[in-house]
């Protein structure tokens, strides 16, 4: 089954509400870097690409559904690296049961298979952070050292060609949005999707599609049919209450 993909993903801030976040030129790419960059780190390996210039959320790419649905679990769970892209330095983390950064975040990660990961900041030409490039690891021993050496070098190269294609993709007078506002609505988002998951018995990615798919059938942003899935969830009681 293909990735889900974020060009459904919709503004939500007065009259960009139905405009792509970023072009299908720009996801192609990054999807295909996502993919180049799991054989470079080698088997059972997926990245992830979350893009969030001035610290305003862009997107998330994923090679593969894993690195979706572990990108997911950290809007959910409110813990994790992609969920503050510009505060994250290089770091590799051998074993994600052994590290304390990400300690719920971890957890859950562990539970569907990822043992350690890798997170390389993407940085414009001045240094400014504008996205996390994190690859997760499912292999027993951790990443080699030449293979997160390629990685760092493929990520450079990935920051360049984002640069280029953001400024074509994303509207001067889009920057320097409120990134708080934008973190709140993903976790609403992220949320929606659980609760789909549930109420349909489907993946994350299935998930995700409908809540796109309702967003575009009545013609509203992906944060407000979000808040109506919410509205509309009734916890299941307790057995015996």
């Amino acid at each position: 089954m293909a990735p889900p993909t974020v060009s459904g993903d919709v503004r939500h801030d007065g009259e960009d509400a139905g405009r792509p976040l970023i072009t299908p030129a720009l996801e192609n790419v990054l999807t295909a870097v996502a993919r180049r960059i799991c054989s470079v780190a080698g088997p059972g390996t997926s990245a992830a690409i979350e893009l969030a210039p001035r610290g305003q959320w862009l997107a998330t790419v994923g090679s593969d559904s894993l690195a979706y649905t572990v990108t997911g679990l950290q809007y959910r769970c409110n813990d994790g690296p992609a969920l503050a892209p510009e505060a994250v330095r290089l770091r590799h983390v051998s074993d994600l049961g052994a590290d304390a950064t990400w300690p719920v975040f971890a957890a859950g990660a562990r539970r569907l298979g990822v043992r350690g990961l890798l997170a390389v900041p993407l940085a414009e030409p001045d240094e400014t952070v504008m996205g996390l490039l994190v690859v997760y690891s499912r292999a027993a021993e951790p990443l080699a050292p030449e293979a997160r050496t390629r990685v760092r070098v493929l990520a450079r190269g990935l920051s360049a060609t984002v640069t280029a294609l953001l400024a074509e993709s994303v509207p001067p007078e889009d920057a320097g949005r409120d990134p708080f506002g934008s973190l709140t609505d993903r976790i609403l988002v992220e949320k929606a999707v659980g609760v789909l998951m549930a109420r349909h018995e489907c993946a994350a990615g299935t998930a995700r599609s409908l809540l796109q798919e309702t967003a575009f059938r009545h013609g509203t942003a992906l944060r407000t049919a979000a808040v109506t899935v919410l509205a509309t969830f009734t916890p299941r009681p307790l057995h015996g209450s």
